[in-house]
């Protein structure tokens, strides 16, 4: 096997749409190597891999694709497995140019999660989980029950609400609209919009009596975009219809009952209650404690200035009761300020 290459994370770098030659390592112990673009997404790749792999040996013995997953050494230095597949190969920026395949296993929600917060904070969850600090464990686990807390206050939001939560209003800082020639349109000008309504089932049925809707029953929406236009704002505010109007484009725009944001409200609650499901059912049962014991270490910071004292061993019981003075290594004059 041809060595890797190594340093890959300038390639990055690099704009355009070249070609990379990547390594890819199958579960049946085959080894391919063919060139990618860099723009290319991990699905699209997946299907080149398995396009070539169907010419090589062992290719039987292959489940179908969506049963593997690629794997990768990404720039934190952490093992990551790409189960966004629509991310391209740019994005997934890889420490070297090899991807191995692999049994999906586990949770796929709860690892996508994973994924995503590590790129954002730019750091491996694997570095906190490695560091024996109880500040930061205690943090996270506070940090985690606070925001899905907060999570389960803002799903149970009424629609309109929960609307104006995830999908703000993109708008210019100014009114006005500038013609070509620099000078500005005034307030009256009237622009046209092009508006249609959502496909609905209920609307196909004729005989019937109309039901009486409220107009607050609708909220406009962005053709092909989840983009909505609300609040009371004038129209060539919005973003959307600034630039329309700026290009000379008539705007496309959708009257969307709010059914359709309830239904998508939802979607996205159990998408959150399968990750605090699966956070749960990972967690391993609790195992029978017969005795208890006390550790305590003095702190200055996240720094140990001595060794940790241990106290004796008590039997459990509701209120127990150490008879024990702990001696800590250390003077009381050598002690800084602020130590606990």
């Amino acid at each position: 096997m041809p060595p890797g290459e190594y340093g890959m994370l300038g390639e990055w770098e690099k704009e355009g749409d070249h070609d990379i030659m990547m390594d890819f390592l199958l579960p049946t112990g085959i080894f391919l190597k063919f060139p990618v673009s860099r723009n290319d997404t991990i699905g699209s790749i997946k299907k080149m891999v398995w396009r070539n792999a169907s010419s090589e040996p062992l290719y039987g013995a292959l489940s179908d694709a969506d049963a593997y997953v690629f794997t990768c050494i990404n720039s934190t230095a952490e093992r990551e497995e790409l189960e966004d597949e629509t991310r391209r190969l740019c994005d997934v920026r890889p420490f070297m140019s090899v991807l191995r395949l692999v049994a999906r296993e586990g949770d796929r929600v709860e690892k996508l999660t994973n994924t995503q917060i590590s790129l954002l904070i730019g750091k491996g969850l694997h570095e906190f989980d490695s560091q024996k600090n109880h500040e930061v464990n205690e943090f996270r686990a506070k940090m985690r029950s606070f925001c899905e807390e907060r999570a389960q206050d803002r799903q149970r939001l009424p629609w309109y609400q929960w609307m104006e939560y995830s999908f703000s209003c993109d708008l210019e800082p100014c009114v006005s609209l500038a013609e070509p020639g620099g000078i500005k349109t005034k307030g009256t000008k009237k622009i046209f919009v092009n508006v249609k309504f959502e496909a609905s089932d209920k609307k196909a049925t004729v005989f019937r009596s109309v039901r009486q809707e409220k107009p607050e029953d609708y909220t406009l929406q962005v053709n092909g975009r989840w983009e909505f236009i609300y609040g009371k704002y004038p129209l060539c505010q919005f973003k959307y219809i600034f630039s329309c109007l700026r290009g000379g484009q008539t705007p496309h725009l959708t009257m969307v009952h709010y059914s359709t944001i309830v239904k998508y409200q939802e979607e996205q609650g159990c998408l959150g209650s399968q990750v605090s499901k699966s956070r749960s059912l990972s967690k391993p049962p609790p195992l029978p404690v017969k005795k208890l014991v006390v550790q305590a270490g003095l702190f200055h910071g996240s720094e140990l200035l001595c060794k940790v004292v241990t106290s004796g061993e008590v039997n459990v019981c509701s209120e127990p009761l150490w008879d024990q003075k702990l001696v800590f290594d250390i003077s009381v004059s050598d002690l800084p300020r602020m130590s606990r």
